[in-house]
């Protein structure tokens, strides 16, 4: 469970002629377990990661403790019962 304001997100975006062609998300205490990264290189206690993404090359996802990025994919699952998703930390903001 993370405790009361432990969570928050720093977003960045560089931009070219008004137009977004890089975008970061630091994830610094969003526990890596939440986000299904399960790997012999990590333990339930970790947290921290980075979300970036750059047009024309991808999304990736790399873990603060320094392993290797991971490509971020979206599949076309036309059934949506067979589609998965990240739940929501049930956090309570005043």
């Amino acid at each position: 469970m993370v405790p009361k304001g432990d969570q928050y997100v720093i977003a960045l975006a560089l931009l070219d002629e008004g137009n977004v062609v890089l975008g970061i998300l630091a994830c610094a205490n969003l526990p890596l377990s939440h986000i299904g990264v399960e790997n012999s290189e990590s333990s339930n206690a970790e947290v921290g990661c980075l979300f970036y993404a750059v047009v024309g090359i991808g999304t990736y996802m790399q873990p603060l403790h320094g392993s290797s990025p991971v490509k971020v994919n979206v599949t076309a699952i036309k059934n949506t019962e067979e589609a998965s998703s990240l739940n929501p930390l049930k956090l309570h903001i005043p």
